[in-house]
């Protein structure tokens, strides 16, 4: 699937291999283990299927968001769009639902 990125910041942490910014290098290579799975997927039941993932529609306040764990701690906060017929994955943030 296809990635885009709400905010910079995610995606240099994706693809700039120097940058960890305010995060542990711990979370950001978690984070693009995960990316690297979500990029690879041909489509969002695949990634339902992939166990490890966890991925979960999200509720409440979140409504129309999913989840993807990164850890016990953090998870990736995202959105499926279409554009003309073909889904993306939109990274809105990495957080600590907690």
């Amino acid at each position: 699937m296809d990635i885009e990125f709400q905010d910079s910041e995610f995606e240099r942490l994706a693809f700039d291999g120097t940058y960890i910014g305010s995060w542990s290098s711990t979370i950001i290579r978690q984070y693009r283990r995960r990316l690297n799975v979500i990029m690879q997927a041909p489509s969002r039941q695949t990634l339902y299927a992939f166990r490890g993932l966890k991925l979960k529609k999200l509720g409440g306040k979140y409504k129309g968001y999913h989840s993807v764990r990164i850890n016990k701690q953090y998870r990736i906060r995202l959105k499926f769009v279409n554009a003309n017929g073909y889904e993306k994955v939109r990274i809105i943030k990495i957080e600590d639902p907690h």
